[in-house]
């Protein structure tokens, strides 16, 4: 790892550590160099962050897709748009197919 990205992952596990932090969310996964990351701290990508969220609460989960549409003007966009973006933009299949599921 370059000097300057190992600075930063150090910056960033301190931080994780002096906030509480129970994950560090990235999809940069592979640059954080496991051997340094503190035991209780777990490391996961947005698309599992999502899912892991999504199955806790799936109906607080379509509730918020909902207010988010409900904002959208220009252009608008439907519940069903949003989930499209988060699949495709952001590979969110999981936590889409479970909000699909009671949508």
């Amino acid at each position: 790892m370059a000097e300057p990205a190992a600075r930063l992952s150090a910056h960033l596990f301190a931080a994780a550590v002096v906030g509480g932090a129970g994950a560090i969310v990235s999809d940069n996964v592979g640059d954080l160099p496991a051997a340094k990351i503190p035991g209780h701290i777990h490391v996961i990508t947005a698309a599992a962050f999502a899912a892991d969220t999504v199955a806790v609460s799936p109906d607080g989960a379509l509730q918020a897709l909902r207010e988010m549409a409900a904002r959208y003007s220009n252009p608008p966009h439907t519940v069903y748009e949003l989930l499209a973006i988060l699949e495709n933009r952001y590979s969110m299949t999981e936590a889409v197919e479970m909000i699909r599921n009671i949508a």
